[in-house]
Protein backbone atom coordinates (compact mmCIF):
# COMPACT_ATOMS: atom_id res chain seq x y z
CA UNK A 1 0.00 0.00 0.00
CA UNK A 2 2.95 2.72 0.70
CA UNK A 3 5.79 2.64 -1.04
CA UNK A 4 9.05 4.95 0.20
CA UNK A 5 11.06 6.79 -2.88
CA UNK A 6 14.71 6.93 -1.60
CA UNK A 7 17.13 8.96 -3.93
CA UNK A 8 20.63 8.20 -3.03
CA UNK A 9 23.46 10.67 -3.69
CA UNK A 10 25.23 10.74 -0.01
CA UNK A 11 28.20 9.31 1.84
CA UNK A 12 28.38 5.93 3.44
CA UNK A 13 28.53 7.01 6.67
CA UNK A 14 25.14 9.39 6.79
CA UNK A 15 23.35 6.15 4.17
CA UNK A 16 24.42 3.52 6.93
CA UNK A 17 23.09 5.61 9.49
CA UNK A 18 19.98 6.02 7.47
CA UNK A 19 18.81 2.94 6.94
CA UNK A 20 20.29 1.60 10.39
CA UNK A 21 17.51 3.45 11.76
CA UNK A 22 15.21 3.81 8.37
CA UNK A 23 14.43 0.11 8.66
CA UNK A 24 13.90 -0.12 12.51
CA UNK A 25 10.52 1.27 12.11
CA UNK A 26 7.67 -1.46 11.77
CA UNK A 27 5.55 0.99 9.39
CA UNK A 28 8.88 0.59 7.01
CA UNK A 29 9.17 -2.99 7.63
CA UNK A 30 5.37 -3.13 6.01
CA UNK A 31 6.27 -1.31 3.05
CA UNK A 32 7.69 -1.25 -0.30
CA UNK A 33 11.12 0.71 -0.34
CA UNK A 34 12.45 1.80 -3.72
CA UNK A 35 16.13 2.88 -3.62
CA UNK A 36 17.62 5.06 -6.43
CA UNK A 37 21.40 5.22 -6.74
CA UNK A 38 21.55 8.33 -8.15
CA UNK A 39 24.92 8.15 -9.86
CA UNK A 40 26.95 7.10 -6.47
CA UNK A 41 29.89 4.74 -7.30
CA UNK A 42 30.65 4.64 -3.49
CA UNK A 43 31.60 0.85 -3.19
CA UNK A 44 30.55 0.74 0.46
CA UNK A 45 27.01 1.84 -0.24
CA UNK A 46 26.62 -0.44 -3.69
CA UNK A 47 28.00 -3.13 -0.86
CA UNK A 48 25.73 -1.90 1.79
CA UNK A 49 22.36 -1.86 -0.54
CA UNK A 50 23.09 -5.04 -2.35
CA UNK A 51 22.92 -7.17 0.50
CA UNK A 52 20.58 -5.40 2.14
CA UNK A 53 18.32 -6.11 -0.87
CA UNK A 54 19.26 -9.84 -0.21
CA UNK A 55 18.22 -10.15 3.20
CA UNK A 56 15.01 -8.05 2.83
CA UNK A 57 12.37 -9.13 0.80
CA UNK A 58 10.78 -5.55 0.26
CA UNK A 59 13.67 -3.62 -1.27
CA UNK A 60 14.17 -2.44 -4.66
CA UNK A 61 17.44 -1.25 -5.93
CA UNK A 62 17.66 0.81 -9.14
CA UNK A 63 21.61 2.35 -10.46
CA UNK A 64 21.61 4.91 -12.31
CA UNK A 65 24.39 7.33 -13.67
CA UNK A 66 24.02 10.39 -12.36
CA UNK A 67 20.30 12.13 -13.73
CA UNK A 68 19.49 14.76 -10.54
CA UNK A 69 16.89 14.32 -8.44
CA UNK A 70 13.86 14.62 -10.11
CA UNK A 71 14.48 12.05 -12.24
CA UNK A 72 15.92 9.66 -10.57
CA UNK A 73 12.59 9.79 -7.80
CA UNK A 74 10.22 9.59 -11.34
CA UNK A 75 12.85 6.51 -12.20
CA UNK A 76 11.54 5.24 -8.72
CA UNK A 77 7.90 6.09 -8.85
CA UNK A 78 8.09 4.21 -12.11
CA UNK A 79 9.24 1.21 -10.26
CA UNK A 80 7.21 1.28 -7.35
CA UNK A 81 3.59 -0.39 -6.76
CA UNK A 82 2.08 1.20 -3.71
CA UNK A 83 -1.01 3.98 -3.72
CA UNK A 84 0.90 6.16 -1.12
CA UNK A 85 4.20 7.54 -2.18
CA UNK A 86 6.44 8.04 0.83
CA UNK A 87 9.14 10.46 -0.42
CA UNK A 88 12.55 10.71 2.08
CA UNK A 89 15.77 12.29 1.86
CA UNK A 90 18.82 10.10 3.51
CA UNK A 91 19.23 12.83 5.46
CA UNK A 92 16.30 12.49 7.77
CA UNK A 93 15.83 10.39 11.07
CA UNK A 94 12.00 9.97 12.00
CA UNK A 95 11.02 10.10 15.55
CA UNK A 96 8.48 6.60 16.33
CA UNK A 97 5.01 7.09 14.96
CA UNK A 98 6.15 10.16 12.25
CA UNK A 99 4.83 7.95 9.10
CA UNK A 100 1.98 6.69 10.56
CA UNK A 101 0.68 10.09 11.82
CA UNK A 102 1.44 10.88 8.04
CA UNK A 103 -0.16 8.33 6.63
CA UNK A 104 -3.10 8.56 8.94
CA UNK A 105 -3.75 12.18 7.55
CA UNK A 106 -4.17 11.37 3.61
CA UNK A 107 -5.74 8.32 4.69
CA UNK A 108 -8.23 10.43 6.56
CA UNK A 109 -8.17 13.35 3.86
CA UNK A 110 -6.79 15.85 6.00
CA UNK A 111 -4.14 16.26 3.52
CA UNK A 112 -3.34 15.85 -0.03
CA UNK A 113 0.41 15.76 0.50
CA UNK A 114 2.09 16.36 3.91
CA UNK A 115 5.39 16.81 5.74
CA UNK A 116 6.00 16.87 9.06
CA UNK A 117 7.87 19.55 11.25
CA UNK A 118 11.52 18.94 10.59
CA UNK A 119 14.26 19.76 13.52
CA UNK A 120 17.82 20.43 13.14
CA UNK A 121 19.72 17.88 15.40
CA UNK A 122 22.65 20.24 15.76
CA UNK A 123 20.69 22.54 17.48
CA UNK A 124 16.79 21.38 18.14
CA UNK A 125 15.41 24.32 16.73
CA UNK A 126 13.03 24.43 13.83
CA UNK A 127 14.13 23.67 10.22
CA UNK A 128 11.06 23.63 8.17
CA UNK A 129 7.02 23.65 9.35
CA UNK A 130 6.43 23.84 5.54
CA UNK A 131 6.96 26.87 3.34
CA UNK A 132 5.92 30.37 2.78
CA UNK A 133 6.19 33.12 0.58
CA UNK A 134 7.48 37.17 1.20
CA UNK A 135 7.78 39.52 -1.88
CA UNK A 136 9.95 38.13 -4.62
CA UNK A 137 11.38 35.06 -1.73
CA UNK A 138 10.21 32.03 0.04
CA UNK A 139 11.61 30.24 2.02
CA UNK A 140 11.44 27.53 5.28
CA UNK A 141 8.78 28.22 7.54
CA UNK A 142 9.90 29.19 11.62
CA UNK A 143 13.19 27.93 10.65
CA UNK A 144 15.55 28.92 14.02
CA UNK A 145 12.42 28.62 16.48
CA UNK A 146 12.13 26.69 19.21
CA UNK A 147 9.88 23.25 18.40
CA UNK A 148 7.84 24.39 21.80
CA UNK A 149 7.20 27.62 20.42
CA UNK A 150 3.07 27.43 20.41
CA UNK A 151 3.17 28.43 16.79
CA UNK A 152 5.47 25.70 15.34
CA UNK A 153 2.59 23.38 17.36
CA UNK A 154 0.06 24.23 15.10
CA UNK A 155 -1.13 22.39 11.80
CA UNK A 156 -2.41 23.73 8.99
CA UNK A 157 -2.36 24.31 5.63
CA UNK A 158 1.21 25.59 3.17
CA UNK A 159 1.24 27.01 0.01
CA UNK A 160 4.07 24.45 -0.12
CA UNK A 161 6.01 21.58 1.49
CA UNK A 162 9.59 19.97 1.28
CA UNK A 163 10.37 16.59 -0.12
CA UNK A 164 12.78 15.96 2.64
CA UNK A 165 10.41 13.92 4.18
CA UNK A 166 6.57 14.45 2.40
CA UNK A 167 3.79 12.03 1.50
CA UNK A 168 0.90 11.95 -1.07
CA UNK A 169 -1.00 9.88 -3.30
CA UNK A 170 0.01 7.78 -5.90
CA UNK A 171 -2.77 9.62 -8.78
CA UNK A 172 -1.18 13.03 -7.30
CA UNK A 173 1.48 12.15 -8.00
CA UNK A 174 0.58 11.36 -11.91
CA UNK A 175 -1.86 13.80 -12.13
CA UNK A 176 1.00 16.52 -12.51
CA UNK A 177 3.50 14.11 -14.52
CA UNK A 178 5.72 13.79 -10.94
CA UNK A 179 8.30 16.16 -10.87
CA UNK A 180 9.77 18.97 -13.39
CA UNK A 181 13.27 17.15 -14.74
CA UNK A 182 14.23 21.00 -15.76
CA UNK A 183 14.74 21.05 -11.78
CA UNK A 184 18.29 18.79 -11.29
CA UNK A 185 18.85 18.93 -7.96
CA UNK A 186 16.33 21.86 -5.65
CA UNK A 187 12.79 23.17 -6.27
CA UNK A 188 11.41 20.28 -8.30
CA UNK A 189 9.49 18.58 -5.11
CA UNK A 190 8.64 21.84 -3.78
CA UNK A 191 6.91 23.10 -7.02
CA UNK A 192 5.22 19.97 -7.53
CA UNK A 193 3.73 20.92 -3.93
CA UNK A 194 2.70 24.51 -5.33
CA UNK A 195 0.82 23.16 -8.14
CA UNK A 196 -0.88 21.01 -5.68
CA UNK A 197 -1.83 23.79 -3.59
CA UNK A 198 -2.48 25.88 -6.82
CA UNK A 199 -4.90 22.79 -7.86
CA UNK A 200 -7.00 23.44 -5.06
CA UNK A 201 -5.78 20.55 -2.67
CA UNK A 202 -4.74 20.67 0.58
CA UNK A 203 -1.02 20.91 1.44
CA UNK A 204 -0.12 20.13 5.24
CA UNK A 205 1.97 20.60 8.14
CA UNK A 206 1.61 18.05 10.39
CA UNK A 207 3.62 19.48 13.72
CA UNK A 208 2.62 15.96 15.67
CA UNK A 209 4.59 14.17 13.04
CA UNK A 210 8.31 14.88 13.73
CA UNK A 211 11.93 14.37 11.84
CA UNK A 212 15.46 15.57 12.58
CA UNK A 213 16.81 16.97 9.63
CA UNK A 214 20.54 16.84 9.06
CA UNK A 215 20.27 19.39 6.25
CA UNK A 216 22.15 19.00 3.25
CA UNK A 217 23.72 15.27 3.96
CA UNK A 218 21.46 14.00 1.83
CA UNK A 219 23.01 15.69 -1.79
CA UNK A 220 26.03 17.54 -0.63
CA UNK A 221 28.53 15.84 -3.09
CA UNK A 222 28.29 18.14 -5.40
CA UNK A 223 27.92 22.21 -6.15
CA UNK A 224 25.36 23.55 -7.90
CA UNK A 225 24.36 26.35 -9.47
CA UNK A 226 20.57 27.28 -8.19
CA UNK A 227 19.92 30.59 -10.11
CA UNK A 228 18.45 29.62 -12.94
CA UNK A 229 16.47 26.85 -11.59
CA UNK A 230 15.06 29.60 -8.94
CA UNK A 231 14.28 31.63 -11.82
CA UNK A 232 12.79 28.88 -14.07
CA UNK A 233 10.62 28.88 -10.70
CA UNK A 234 9.65 32.59 -10.70
CA UNK A 235 9.17 33.15 -14.13
CA UNK A 236 6.49 30.71 -14.53
CA UNK A 237 4.50 31.36 -11.15
CA UNK A 238 5.77 34.64 -9.81
CA UNK A 239 2.23 35.83 -11.02
CA UNK A 240 0.38 33.23 -8.95
CA UNK A 241 2.42 33.73 -5.34
CA UNK A 242 -0.01 34.98 -2.52
CA UNK A 243 3.23 36.23 0.13
CA UNK A 244 1.69 35.14 3.10
CA UNK A 245 4.84 35.97 5.24
CA UNK A 246 2.41 38.63 7.10
CA UNK A 247 -0.30 36.56 8.25
CA UNK A 248 2.10 34.21 9.86
CA UNK A 249 3.51 37.28 11.69
CA UNK A 250 0.18 38.51 12.55
CA UNK A 251 -0.73 35.09 14.01
CA UNK A 252 2.37 35.52 16.56
CA UNK A 253 1.29 39.27 17.77
CA UNK A 254 -0.19 39.56 21.01
CA UNK A 255 -2.14 42.40 22.80
CA UNK A 256 1.09 43.89 23.85
CA UNK A 257 2.76 44.07 20.48
CA UNK A 258 -0.41 45.64 19.13
CA UNK A 259 -0.22 48.13 21.49
CA UNK A 260 3.28 49.00 21.45
CA UNK A 261 5.00 51.30 19.39
CA UNK A 262 8.43 50.40 18.01
CA UNK A 263 12.04 52.35 16.91
CA UNK A 264 12.40 49.60 14.12
CA UNK A 265 16.13 48.35 13.26
CA UNK A 266 15.64 46.84 9.83
CA UNK A 267 19.06 44.78 9.38
CA UNK A 268 18.03 42.22 6.49
CA UNK A 269 18.90 42.08 2.66
CA UNK A 270 15.23 41.65 2.26
CA UNK A 271 13.75 44.75 0.53
CA UNK A 272 9.93 44.85 1.51
CA UNK A 273 10.03 44.80 5.76
CA UNK A 274 7.79 48.09 5.20
CA UNK A 275 5.51 46.33 2.93
CA UNK A 276 5.37 43.23 4.76
CA UNK A 277 4.87 44.85 8.00
CA UNK A 278 1.70 46.89 7.08
CA UNK A 279 -0.38 43.89 7.05
CA UNK A 280 0.41 42.93 10.44
CA UNK A 281 -0.29 45.13 13.46
CA UNK A 282 2.75 46.12 14.35
CA UNK A 283 3.65 49.41 15.23
CA UNK A 284 6.62 51.61 14.50
CA UNK A 285 7.55 55.28 15.80
CA UNK A 286 11.12 54.81 14.01
CA UNK A 287 12.87 52.89 10.95
CA UNK A 288 16.71 52.33 10.78
CA UNK A 289 17.52 50.71 8.07
CA UNK A 290 20.99 49.18 7.78
CA UNK A 291 20.83 46.71 4.87
CA UNK A 292 24.33 46.26 4.53
CA UNK A 293 24.76 44.49 7.39
CA UNK A 294 25.91 40.73 6.92
CA UNK A 295 23.20 37.75 6.40
CA UNK A 296 25.32 35.74 8.96
CA UNK A 297 25.61 36.38 12.99
CA UNK A 298 26.02 39.83 13.94
CA UNK A 299 27.57 41.49 16.70
CA UNK A 300 25.34 44.25 18.06
CA UNK A 301 28.46 45.42 20.30
CA UNK A 302 29.86 45.92 16.94
CA UNK A 303 26.87 47.26 15.02
CA UNK A 304 25.19 50.04 17.39
CA UNK A 305 25.99 52.70 19.42
CA UNK A 306 24.83 52.86 23.35
CA UNK A 307 22.48 54.74 22.44
CA UNK A 308 20.54 52.29 21.27
CA UNK A 309 21.35 49.98 24.17
CA UNK A 310 19.69 52.77 26.47
CA UNK A 311 17.05 53.79 24.15
CA UNK A 312 13.80 53.50 26.43
CA UNK A 313 11.38 52.60 23.58
CA UNK A 314 10.89 48.97 22.87
CA UNK A 315 13.30 47.67 19.94
CA UNK A 316 12.00 45.66 17.18
CA UNK A 317 14.96 44.04 15.32
CA UNK A 318 14.34 42.59 11.78
CA UNK A 319 16.82 40.11 11.36
CA UNK A 320 17.78 37.28 9.22
CA UNK A 321 17.38 34.61 11.22
CA UNK A 322 16.40 34.93 15.23
CA UNK A 323 18.83 32.32 16.36
CA UNK A 324 21.62 34.68 15.68
CA UNK A 325 20.16 36.50 18.62
CA UNK A 326 21.81 33.98 21.03
CA UNK A 327 25.21 35.12 20.15
CA UNK A 328 23.92 38.46 21.60
CA UNK A 329 22.68 37.33 24.48
CA UNK A 330 24.69 39.32 27.25
CA UNK A 331 23.88 42.55 24.72
CA UNK A 332 20.05 41.82 25.87
CA UNK A 333 20.70 41.09 29.31
CA UNK A 334 22.31 44.61 29.62
CA UNK A 335 19.35 46.33 28.14
CA UNK A 336 16.59 44.26 30.18
CA UNK A 337 13.89 45.31 28.31
CA UNK A 338 11.07 42.88 28.46
CA UNK A 339 9.03 44.56 25.53
CA UNK A 340 11.45 43.72 22.93
CA UNK A 341 10.57 41.65 19.71
CA UNK A 342 12.72 40.34 16.75
CA UNK A 343 11.39 39.32 13.47
CA UNK A 344 13.02 37.15 10.80
CA UNK A 345 12.79 36.14 7.16
CA UNK A 346 11.69 32.52 8.25
CA UNK A 347 8.36 34.31 9.54
CA UNK A 348 9.12 34.33 13.28
CA UNK A 349 8.19 36.75 15.84
CA UNK A 350 9.51 36.19 18.53
CA UNK A 351 9.81 38.21 22.68
CA UNK A 352 13.91 38.34 22.82
CA UNK A 353 14.09 37.65 26.36
CA UNK A 354 11.75 34.86 26.16
CA UNK A 355 13.16 33.29 23.19
CA UNK A 356 16.54 33.79 24.66
CA UNK A 357 15.44 31.98 28.38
Amino acid sequence: MVSFIISIDTTYEMADNFFTLFFAHNFVQKSEVVIIVDGNYNLQIHDMLNKLKQNTSNVKVIYLSKVGYGKANNIGVQNSTGEYLFFINTDIFVEEGCFEKMFDALQNKIADCVQPLLIYPQSNLVQSAGTFFGPYFKDHLFDGNKIDSFIVNQDGPRQALTSALYAMKRGLFDKFNGFDEFYYNKLEAFELSYKIYLAGKTCWYLSSARAWHSRGGGRNLYSFDFRQQEAYFWSRFGNEVKPDIADYLKLQTNTDINTNCYYTIIMSQIRSWKEILKGTNINSSTFVDMPWIAPGSFNLWDIFPNTILKNPAPLLLIIENIKYLRSNKYWFEIRNNSYDIAIDRFANLVNIQEYLS
